[in-house]
């Protein structure tokens, strides 16, 4: 285990790993590979290796080993999220801790839902994240996944442009951009901003309304005073225009 975020992770929740060695593996009853498959393990893997219980993956499936059951499916962008549909078919009690290692496992490997990312991972994604907070819908998520393909952090600066969604939700996803790196100020645009509310006030003003507190604010632009003033409403262009006022607005705050 090397990237930082997986060792992270592992100090948090206090996951005890432990490393084996070839001839341990051969005294092993049973042996189960998750998010991997034998060839991964080079040209001279184990022999016990070779000839496992059970696969399971998400990766594009590899022949040249044994297996009493192999459940692939490249179709799904983690391995978590058929896990997670294990653990929601046999209505298992699902803790905090559990939750956390594999709502973590989907936002790892689908770069929180924004890449390769299926309904199965939403759905999995949801159900998780609703026993930490407020359930996102569906469609919410889906919007939040083609939203994360196209954005990025600039200037300390995480801007979401979602499109159709309720606006309950925005302020939720708001929170989420939070999680990215880098990113101290989180704008989920719908609109409703995650910033100072002196900050948002500067931003909308002249085109809605906006105000709030001094760590969290909102404010909505209706989409027609948003064409009029900078001719069109496209998400790109809304996502440009979001992050040129907040700059400014933050510059003259500072």
């Amino acid at each position: 285990m090397k990237r930082p975020e997986n060792i992270a992770m592992v100090r948090a929740l206090g996951v005890e790993i432990r490393t084996v060695t070839p001839e341990e593996l051969a005294e092993f009853d049973a042996i189960a590979l998750v998010d991997v498959q034998p060839p991964v393990f080079g040209e001279s893997p184990p022999a016990r290796v070779l000839s496992v219980d059970a696969v399971i993956d998400h990766h594009p499936e590899r022949g040249g080993y044994d297996a009493l059951i192999r459940d692939i499916r490249p179709s799904y962008g983690a391995t978590s999220t058929i896990l997670t549909e294990y653990v929601r078919a046999t209505e298992m009690e699902v803790r905090p801790r559990l939750a956390t290692a594999l709502l973590y496992g989907i936002k790892s490997d689908t770069q929180l839902l924004g890449r390769e990312t299926s309904s199965h991972d939403i759905s999995a994604f949801s159900f998780l994240h609703a026993l930490h907070s407020p359930a996102l819908p569906t469609d919410a998520l889906r919007a939040l996944g083609k939203a994360l393909a196209k954005t990025e952090v600039r200037d300390d600066l995480h801007v979401l442009v979602l499109g159709r969604v309720r606006e309950d939700v925005i302020p939720q996803v708001a929170d989420l951009g939070l999680q990215a790196e880098g990113a101290e100020w989180a704008i989920a645009a719908g609109i409703v901003v995650r910033a100072a509310g002196e900050v948002v006030r500067a931003v909308v003003e002249g085109l809605g309304i906006g105000g709030g507190h001094r760590s969290m604010a909102k404010g909505i632009i209706p989409l027609a005073a948003f064409r009029k003033t900078y001719g069109t409403a496209t998400l790109a262009r809304i996502r440009e225009v979001l992050h040129d006022a907040f700059v400014a607005a933050i510059e003259r705050e500072s």
